[in-house]
């Protein structure tokens, strides 16, 4: 039922596109011409490729002969304006972004990506990402001034194209968007895209509506940067959509993207990697046990709302949702949990896969 309903649904979003209806006349694409200085893509000195041959990997993947391995990571950070008043079961000095920073950067400097896609990218001036790159200095960043900034190691990757649109409307100031950019591989030639996309939040049927609004318009943008999708891709992002998700419309992210060829890493993985067994991307920063909630309790839900999609052809050699490193073991309820150890550095834990393309 589900491809059936995908397919429709894909079908009306790309007539509408069409219609230029989705996104909305503000939500066109920025080209890497039009983006403003200090957003664009960190230059680089120009490399030749090589022939390609055996392309670097990363993460525990090993990349044969016409094979590139990626570690992407998807990461929602939390707006750096977030407050006692969202979390009062936390002490207000640990929100501080000042004291989450330096435990995003450690996140994300102990995974090693080599592709990130954050969101929430607001609630200071500068934005949050400023401080950010500051302590991850081998990563050059695309829409660096956007809500979905992407980084990627700079010494590894080669950014030839990229660019940025709003796809839905605001709402509570909120626009969902969606940043990508094309690299090229350095060791080997190999050429992939990055989209990176943030949807709105909410469990009731508008925001569902606007969630399967906002992927028809993500979906439109995959198409304009690159026609045929002959080359391959992957999409990151806090989707606000629970991986067992089966409402209809509610459902309609997960669907829509299946029927453009792509899955969720996480089905396709030879194995789970994650450091806490079946941790929740997606949590206020506590675990309700037995029914009550503990602040600092990684829960195990074995749930997520933020992902990385993938081709179907293509090989997951590892996913995992990352709680680490600033944990520890721990007692709530009664029972042997893991908890965050000092400030808790958002309400979404990293998803990270170790991805496989071949090439022909």
């Amino acid at each position: 039922m589900r491809a059936g309903l995908a397919a429709l649904t894909l079908a009306v979003a790309l007539a509408a596109w069409g219609c230029s209806q989705r996104p909305p006349p503000q939500a066109a694409a920025e080209s890497s011409a039009a983006e403003s200085a200090g957003a664009a893509v960190d230059e680089q000195p120009e490399a030749t490729p090589s022939k390609p041959t055996k392309a670097a990997g990363s993460g525990n993947a090993s990349a044969e002969v016409g094979s590139l391995a990626v570690k992407a990571m998807t990461y929602d950070i939390l707006p750096a304006d977030a407050s006692a008043k969202d979390y009062p079961w936390l002490p207000a000095a640990e929100l501080k972004f000042s004291a989450r920073a330096p435990v995003l950067v450690d996140n994300i400097a102990n995974a090693n990506p080599g592709v990130v896609g954050l969101q929430g990218n607001s609630g200071s001036d500068p934005l949050p990402v400023k401080k950010l790159a500051a302590g991850l200095p081998d990563y050059a960043w695309a829409a660096a001034d956007s809500d979905v900034p992407i980084a990627f190691k700079r010494a590894r990757y080669k950014a030839l194209d990229h660019g940025r649109a709003v796809i839905g409307g605001a709402v509570d100031g909120f626009s969902p968007s969606v940043a990508w950019v094309k690299l090229r591989d350095e060791a080997g030639g190999r050429e992939f895209f990055v989209f990176n996309a943030h949807l709105p939040a909410g469990d009731d049927a508008a925001s569902a509506q606007r969630r399967s609004s906002a992927v028809d318009g993500l979906i439109a943008v995959v198409h304009q940067a690159d026609a045929s999708l002959a080359t391959p891709l992957v999409v990151l992002g806090d989707f606000a959509t629970l991986d067992d998700e089966d409402r209809a419309v509610f459902a309609d992210p997960l669907d829509k993207l299946a029927q453009l060829g792509l899955a969720d890493a996480a089905q396709l993985a030879q194995k789970d990697s994650s450091d806490v067994a079946e941790a929740a991307s997606l949590h206020d920063m506590r675990a309700t046990i037995a029914g009550h909630a503990y602040a600092k309790v990684v829960p195990q839900t074995g749930r997520h709302v933020d992902y990385v999609f993938v081709p179907v052809e293509a090989t997951v050699a590892s996913w995992a949702v990352v709680s680490g490193p600033h944990i520890a073991e721990g007692v709530a309820g009664g029972r042997s949990v893991t908890v965050w150890e000092g400030a808790v550095a958002s309400n979404h834990s990293p998803v990270v896969a170790t991805v496989v393309f071949t090439y022909a």
